[in-house]
């Protein structure tokens, strides 16, 4: 764990490992040590601090850095995926710069085809990366075109569906724009193959201000739902034509900044608003949420379902809060006003919380669960108000004990308790 001080336009993957192990603490293994200690150099990092972490394998992870001096930086993390299956992968580094060495603002990769990286920036282009030809080319495979100039500054609404290799991305003017990169002669099934320009498949107007963020249904490739500033949630059909297929009016008087769909249950869905607040909503029943739960003191930028779950889910936001959730629990309506978010031993905290993550320092940006290893989470923070500027990654997995049912934890403490008394 460290704070990220990087030039401007800046995309680094790397491999790093962690020991596999069950039901405990690791330390960093010597070989990602040595390479995280190399991917500071070239970031130029003045701290680093040998972390902590629970049960990560071989994984690799991409980060997008923007220029340090600016006074709000956006910093967005990719999916954690798998690209090597052998148990001791090479270390490698690769530090791509950006076209005109823009800000990036949203990375991600498509489930199946990893190799597969997509950049978003403030230009109106996005960029297609070939993880697999970064050791003799650094120079984008493709680009996306269809958003009009300035539209893409400071958003980060992009997605990848399951299937078929598609990409949807919102921008300020309101519009969403859909690309099918399996299209023609392209094939991602054959690394190497995917090229050119793409034009939109379809554009979809509904918005009447910025796109904050789009999702895919995670079991269709042409379904996917959008929410912005004008405070509405929109859900599109590609087979429908440009116009959404449902639209939900605003249920509360703020912006709505992120949402996520639930891939174990396609009705249910969360909602993030700049006032703090999250939102459980069935789209069988749109009128009216199923839950609200207040537990963020400022604007959430992020949420996320936990994998195959449909009781638990994240959300970060300004307050450099990451806070876990299991809407089991509790069941009233409007569990904490902002302003009892003070800090203070009075504020009643929601019994939907399992864990309330405090330890970045600034707002999170993004967070993404590992789609592999229950419950470990990675999340990324912008310290740009901190002296050190730059950002932090975390990887990070709560204790059990947090999550499980209260009748195994309580036998689990009893089983240690025994196990003590054997020991004397």
């Amino acid at each position: 764990m460290g704070t990220i001080h990087a030039n401007c336009g800046m995309i680094f993957s790397f491999y790093f490992m962690v020991p596999m192990v069950s039901s405990s603490l690791s330390i960093f293994d010597l070989l990602s040590v040595h390479l995280l200690e190399s991917l500071f150099m070239l970031c130029n990092i003045k701290h680093f601090t040998i972390g902590i972490a629970l049960g990560f394998s071989f994984e690799l992870i991409a980060l997008g850095f923007s220029d340090s001096h600016c006074p709000r930086i956006p910093i967005r993390a990719c999916r954690s995926v798998t690209l090597n299956p052998s148990p001791f992968p090479p270390a490698q580094l690769h530090k791509i710069e950006t076209p005109l060495q823009t800000e990036v603002n949203k990375i991600y990769t498509f489930e199946k085809e990893r190799w597969i990286l997509i950049a978003k920036s403030d230009l109106s282009k996005l960029h297609v990366w070939n993880l697999q030809q970064l050791a003799h080319d650094h120079k984008p495979c493709a680009t996306l075109a269809g958003h009009k100039a300035e539209a893409c500054e400071s958003n980060f609404a992009l997605d990848t569906s399951s299937e078929r290799g598609r990409v949807i991305s919102g921008d300020r003017g309101g519009s969403v724009l859909l690309w099918d990169l399996a299209a023609g002669s392209n094939s991602l099934a054959v690394p190497g193959s995917l090229s050119g320009d793409f034009q939109p498949l379809r554009r979809f107007e509904g918005h009447s201000k910025t796109v904050e963020d789009v999702r895919f249904n995670p079991t269709s490739h042409t379904e996917f739902c959008s929410v912005g500033d004008d405070g509405l949630l929109l859900f599109w059909d590609e087979r429908s034509g440009g116009t959404p297929v449902t639209k939900v009016l605003p249920w509360c008087q703020v912006d709505l900044h992120c949402v996520d769909w639930n891939a174990a249950d396609n009705n249910l869905l969360v909602t993030g608003t700049a006032d703090g607040s999250t939102y459980i909503l069935d789209r069988r029943q749109v009128g009216q949420p199923l839950r609200c739960l207040r537990g963020h003191r400022e604007a959430v930028f992020r949420v996320g379902w936990r994998p195959g779950s449909t009781r638990h889910f994240a959300s970060a936001g300004e307050d450099a809060h990451l806070i876990i959730w299991d809407i089991t629990r509790g069941g009233g309506d409007d569990n904490m006003s902002n302003d009892q978010r003070d800090g203070s031993e009075s504020a009643e905290v929601p019994p939907e919380i399992i864990l309330d993550h405090a330890g970045h320092r600034g707002s999170v940006q993004d967070l993404q669960w590992n789609p592999y290893l229950p419950w470990v989470v990675s999340s990324v923070s912008e310290d740009a108000a901190w002296a050190e500027g730059g950002g932090t990654l975390q990887i990070w997995r709560p204790l059990d004990l947090l999550y499980r049912p209260d009748e195994d934890m309580l036998a689990e403490m009893h089983r240690m308790q025994e196990d003590l008394r054997g020991a004397e």
